[in-house]
C-alpha cells in the first residue's frame, strides 16, 4: 500500500472517526470529504493492483466506465488527477462541512439543556415516574457546587 493511500485513509478516519450505524449495521449519514478520501484510497489501491499486473485504468469511450486496458495511461498521472479532484472537492465542501458541524454541535447543546430542564422538572414534580435510566443519566451529570467565598474547602 502506498504512502498516499495510507494518508488518505488516515485523513478519512480523522474527519469521520466514528460513523454512526443503524441496527442493521448500515452506515448512517456521511462526511462528504471523508467519503471522498475513502473512495480515492480505494481507487488508488485498485489502480496500484492493476499496475502491478501491468495494466492501467482508462475510460471506455463507448460507455464512459472504467475498464482495465493495457497500460495506456501512467499510474502517476491518474494519481495526480485524483489528488487534484480531491483538493477541489475538499475546498468546495469544507465550508459547508464546517457549518454543518457547528450547527450539529449547537443542536446537541440545546438538546442536552432541554433534557436537563426536563429532568429537573420531573425530579421536582414527579420523581416516582422517572425510570432508573433517567435517574442514572441525571445523576451522571451532577457536579459539586463551588464553595462560596469565605467558606473553607
Amino acid at each position: 500500500m502506498s504512502d498516499l493511500v495510507k494518508r488518505l485513509e488516515d485523513e478519512a478516519k480523522r474527519l469521520w472517526p466514528h460513523p454512526d450505524f443503524n441496527e442493521k449495521g448500515e452506515r448512517l449519514g456521511y462526511h462528504p470529504t471523508a467519503v471522498l478520501h475513502e473512495k480515492a484510497a480505494e481507487r488508488i489501491k485498485h489502480l496500484e493492483g492493476l499496475h502491478r499486473l501491468g495494466w492501467a485504468a482508462r475510460d471506455c469511450p463507448a460507455c464512459g466506465s472504467q475498464i482495465a486496458m493495457a497500460a495506456e495511461i501512467s499510474l502517476k498521472e491518474r494519481i495526480e488527477q485524483l489528488e487534484g479532484e480531491l483538493a477541489e472537492a475538499h475546498d468546495h465542501y469544507q465550508p459547508q462541512i464546517d457549518e454543518g458541524i457547528k450547527e450539529h454541535n449547537e443542536l446537541r447543546r440545546e438538546l442536552a439543556a432541554k433534557q436537563a430542564h426536563t429532568d429537573r422538572l420531573m425530579l421536582e414534580f414527579c420523581p416516582e415516574e422517572m425510570t432508573e435510566e433517567q435517574t442514572a443519566e441525571w445523576a451522571s451529570h451532577q457536579r459539586a457546587a463551588p464553595a462560596a467565598p469565605g467558606e473553607g474547602t
